[in-house]
């Protein structure tokens, strides 16, 4: 290959700058996924670092950002197709908590370890947000995975987010609280966006409420179903043994939370993403 043509440096894990590569080599290193589209770039002679994204534009990639850019993709959103059955988001959550419990459980035990460890807990909290892209995309997950030092760059954009979700939600919901629901659920695909598609705060909030914009329904409906089944186990375990009851509670709801948010994703945005 030509030697002129590698005239990138790109971010690897551990921070340190990794090159110099093609374009060509960028895009390859992407799709075997050595690299995120939200990675840090920069080209010999430049002074500032840019995201990958901004570097290589779409090429097709099912995971790409084409989709978000085109608004006309989301009228098939508004019809609100997903609402009609909700019944296999249920489903589909049981499905992803089942084979992925005891990764998931392990994960979320790990984040409250790091509590204590305020630095490393930016990580992991960013991780455990990010935790329904892997199970939506059917990846084998790790419980380590938490501890990926590539979570912490985004602290800077979380923060932000995570502060205009607070606010907005918070605000809504002194207003007879249900503009509050309402901002929950629009909001509820954002701190994955940021980090799976590489957006900034006001992108990532913005494509959550037109992903979500007609399926708020089905994803409550989904809710209450998911937390009347998780009453019915509970009640009935709380027959045997009250303390067995709050075993359980322990156990299955944040993984069953995950999950839920996991089967959403995969739905409104992954395969939405395939069939454009």
């Amino acid at each position: 290959m030509n030697e002129s043509g590698r005239a990138y440096y790109y971010a690897s894990a551990d921070g340190q700058a990794t090159g110099p590569v093609s374009k060509q080599e960028l895009r390859k290193l992407l799709k075997q996924h050595i690299i995120h589209e939200s990675a840090n770039v920069i080209r010999k002679g430049d002074a500032q670092w840019r995201r990958l994204s901004d570097i290589l534009p779409p090429q097709g990639s099912p995971y790409s950002l084409a989709p978000f850019k085109q608004k006309q993709k989301f009228h098939a959103l508004a019809k609100g197709e997903v609402g009609k059955g909700f019944l296999p988001i249920l489903l589909d959550t049981y499905a992803i908590a089942f084979k992925n419990f005891l990764s998931v459980f392990l994960a979320v035990i790990l984040w409250a370890l790091t509590i204590w460890i305020p630095y490393i807990h930016i990580g992991t909290t960013i991780a455990i947000a990010n935790l329904p892209v892997d199970l939506a995309k059917g990846k084998i997950i790790s419980p380590t995975c938490i501890f990926a030092r590539r979570y912490r760059q985004f602290f800077g954009e979380f923060f932000i987010m995570a502060s205009l979700m607070i606010f907005g939600i918070v605000t809504g919901s002194c207003l007879f609280i249900i503009p509050g629901v309402v901002l929950a659920y629009s909001w509820m695909l954002a701190p994955i966006l940021l980090i799976d598609k590489g957006v900034n705060p006001t992108e990532a909030l913005t494509l959550s409420n037109k992903y979500t914009y007609g399926n708020k329904f089905s994803f409550f409906l989904a809710s209450i179903a998911l937390l009347i089944s998780f009453a019915v186990l509970l009640g009935l375990m709380s027959l045997i043994s009250p303390d067995l009851g709050m075993i359980i509670s322990i156990l299955l709801a944040p993984v069953m939370g995950i999950s839920l948010i996991a089967a959403m994703y995969k739905r409104l945005v992954l395969l939405q993403a395939k069939e454009a």
